[in-house]
């Protein structure tokens, strides 16, 4: 499998996920509602790359590690925000 963005844990796109949680926890997003959110886009975001590859910096698809740590990331930017 190719690595670099999209394809390991950590990418250069972490930070926005992060950003992503953060910013719906200070919308006053429900926990329930900023994960949904976080799951929804990730399993929609590699159609919409195929779809509209130009509103993507790196139209490249998600692995699943990816995937799952951009939901992750976004859980703990939610958190995060919290407590700040």
């Amino acid at each position: 499998m190719k690595q670099g963005a999209n394809y390991s844990h950590l990418d250069k796109y972490t930070l926005r996920h992060l950003l992503l949680g953060f910013l719906l926890e200070k919308a006053g997003a429900t926990p329930i509602a900023a994960g949904l959110i976080a799951v929804g886009f990730e399993l929609v975001e590699d159609r919409l790359k195929h779809k509209f590859p130009a509103i993507f910096p790196d139209a490249s698809r998600d692995s699943k590690r990816n995937a799952l740590t951009d939901v992750a990331a976004a859980v703990a930017g939610y958190y995060v925000a919290g407590k700040v």
